[in-house]
């Protein structure tokens, strides 16, 4: 669930960045906006917004539940804070005319969001050893065995 969340927030991320697109704020009095009505754009990015922060609260619930791993868990909580925090501060740009203020920082929101995002799926990997450290792990473990000796081409 937390690979979908991954994508899920990778897409509300691609639907703001349309919005700022056809917004007042992307790029200078000369550049070309998107063509699509920003009513229309902000409504698919809040409506995905609204999705996202569903499941990331589905996801806590079921880690409590199951007794996910705790840094899982603190990293979506706060995923969940950020997001609604987030949520809110675009409600609040939205109905107040899209101040660029106000726009800097739900953008740099946007950041911290995928940084929680990123930030899960780190902690929810599991730890391997490397191809080095096990064959040195397997060499101590086992003094007694003899090793092949080195062979040294006149070439090399």
């Amino acid at each position: 669930m937390a690979k979908v969340i991954y994508g899920w927030t990778c897409w509300v991320l691609f639907v703001g960045t349309l919005v700022t697109a056809a917004g007042p704020h992307g790029g200078d009095a000369k550049a070309g906006r998107l063509d699509w009505p920003i009513p229309t754009a902000a409504r698919l990015h809040g409506l995905s917004v609204v999705i996202l922060l569903v499941m990331v609260v589905a996801l806590v619930g079921i880690m409590r539940r199951d007794g996910g791993p705790r840094r899982a868990l603190t990293t979506l909580e706060a995923f969940l804070a950020i997001g609604a925090v987030q949520a809110a501060l675009g409600y609040v740009q939205y109905f107040n005319g899209i101040p660029a203020l106000l726009v800097g920082f739900h953008i740099a929101g946007a950041v911290m969001v995928f940084g929680a995002a990123q930030q899960l799926l780190l902690e929810l990997r599991t730890p391997t050893a490397s191809l080095d450290g096990e064959r040195a792990a397997s060499e101590d473990a086992s003094p007694d065995v003899a090793k092949p000796p080195v062979s040294v081409s006149p070439l090399s």
